[in-house]
């Protein structure tokens, strides 16, 4: 069996694609990770202090801004989760990891 985490359109969250439903294979240490966070989730959100509701919507901004913060703390360049996560997506294209 596989264990994933699944991402996908709810009435608080709004993908930007179709194909942006998908599911995330965790193993190792993520898999150990995840594991034991949800077993002390105590509502419907793993993290819900990153959890700000909008209109009936989800702001993302806070959890975006904290994670900037802490890539700030790792590297010196000035870089966002956004730019990380192209630069993962790059990195697996030139490896042509499926």
């Amino acid at each position: 069996m596989i264990v994933c985490n699944s991402i996908h359109r709810n009435s608080l969250l709004r993908l930007k694609t179709k194909n942006g439903t998908r599911f995330i294979p965790r193993a190792g240490g993520a898999l150990d990770a995840a594991i034991m966070a949800v077993a002390k989730v105590k509502n419907k959100w793993l993290v819900p202090r990153y959890i700000v509701q909008i209109k009936g919507k989800v702001n993302n901004d806070v959890a975006s801004n904290a994670l900037n913060k802490r890539l700030c703390n790792i590297i010196d360049e000035r870089k966002t989760m956004h730019s990380f996560g192209h630069t993962m997506q790059t990195r697996l294209r030139d490896v042509e990891c499926p």
